[in-house]
């Protein structure tokens, strides 16, 4: 009977110690699968990362990791596949699974609302239910952010009010957070909306951030939008640096006035000016060495002249024009339109693209205290790449001014 009984103890000791090592091998050797199946995943070799995947799963069935990480193989996997849905049904189904094990994490409910999106575009309260599952669970953090507003942006035209305004307050904390995406997250909106108050409406309130947002524009030859940009961009100056700008305006005035005071020098008082030839523009190239001459601008640049006016309204005309150094064949694509920006003496009296082949006149009204001032015309958006057939250059002839 003693025999029998440590027979027995024996037995259980040995199942007690292989149950032990069970636990302890089976999730080391999970983890290898798992390993594995992400090398596998990487190189595109689904099947063979299915499987290991499968098998890090029945080693370790409560790895919710294991679990969410398969369901994105399979969405990737799911990319130009004819079995597309079936691979995005087992893909929601796994991630369900690890969202239940782990309720807190964030990218769980993310990765189902960009399932249900995939799986039907039209259905994206589904989508949207899950992506506030996730904001909740992270709701300062960029990545979760950033995807969710992303994906809203590519079904906007299908979203309602209440989407878009989450799409766009989360694309708006992304650039919070990290600015550097700016470009990437204002070409984004600007590609599905076209329209610049999406742009305004995800922009921090801060001076760096309407920064970012003109750093756009004048990269992308968005220049309609730069007046306006740049008005606030004072104002925040005003309020952040109110000193600083008291000295740059005054190093422009006193660059205004040496220009005026040159001007004089063997004149005398000039007439009253009312039509002042080409010929009159002048500056230097922003290299230094090159006078832009006869109002020809090749490269960015500002050209200046300097007028007597009257006091009172005056209405100020100047021809101006596009042409080109090399031949295009889309001659009349807008993107080859200069730009260029029109003051007198400091007071920006108007702006606009230039589409026009032959001279034309645009006018602009401002109401002086008269005097001898400074009319200048800056060009901004110059390109030149010959290889890619890309020009675009500004001409600014005659100026003609009437008095009111």
């Amino acid at each position: 009977m003693a025999n029998i009984k440590r027979f027995i103890f024996n037995l259980i000791l040995i199942a007690v110690f292989l149950l032990v090592i069970v636990l302890i091998t089976m999730p080391l050797l999970a983890e290898l699968e798992f390993t594995s199946a992400q090398k596998m995943a990487d190189s595109n070799r689904w099947d063979e990362a299915s499987s290991r995947f499968e098998k890090a799963i029945w080693l370790d069935p409560f790895n919710s990791r294991y679990l969410y990480d398969f369901s994105g193989s399979l969405v990737h996997k799911s990319e130009h596949n004819p079995d597309k849905m079936a691979l995005l049904k087992k893909a929601e189904i796994l991630c369900r699974k690890a969202a239940g094990m782990d309720p807190l994490n964030a990218d769980y409910p993310l990765r189902l609302g960009q399932i249900r999106l995939d799986m039907d575009r039209s259905n994206t309260a589904d989508a949207f239910d899950n992506f506030k599952k996730a904001l909740k669970n992270d709701p300062n953090g960029f990545n979760v952010s950033y995807a969710v507003g992303y994906a809203g942006m590519a079904v906007w035209d299908r979203l309602d009010d209440f989407q878009r305004e989450m799409v766009l307050d989360r694309l708006k904390h992304s650039l919070a957070v990290y600015p550097i995406y700016g470009n990437t997250i204002y070409r984004l909106v600007w590609q599905k909306t076209v329209d610049f108050k999406y742009l305004e409406r995800i922009t921090p309130g801060d001076l760096n951030g309407h920064k970012n947002l003109y750093d756009f524009i004048t990269t992308n030859d968005l220049w309609q939008f730069r007046r306006q940009e740049a008005g606030i961009i004072s104002r925040y100056k005003e309020k952040e640096g109110a000193e600083k700008l008291k000295k740059d305006k005054k190093i422009r005035l006193d660059h205004l006035g040496s220009m005026k005071k040159s001007y004089m020098k063997g004149r005398g008082i000039p007439q009253i000016s009312d039509n002042m030839p080409a010929a009159e523009w002048s500056s230097m190239s922003p290299d230094g060495n090159k006078t832009i001459a006869d109002g020809l601008m090749y490269s960015n640049g500002t050209i200046y002249m300097v007028i007597n006016a009257r006091p009172g309204w005056v209405d100020i005309s100047i021809e101006a024009k596009k042409f080109l150094i090399i031949k295009i064949a889309d001659i009349d694509n807008p993107k080859f339109n200069p730009y260029m920006i029109v003051k007198l003496d400091d007071d920006i009296i108007g702006e606009t693209f230039v589409a026009n082949d032959d001279w034309k006149k645009y006018q602009f009204s401002i109401k002086t205290d008269g005097g001898l001032k400074v009319l200048s015309v800056t060009f901004v958006n110059d390109i030149y790449d010959a290889g890619k057939g890309e020009d675009r250059n500004l001409g600014v002839g005659n100026v003609s001014i009437a008095y009111r």
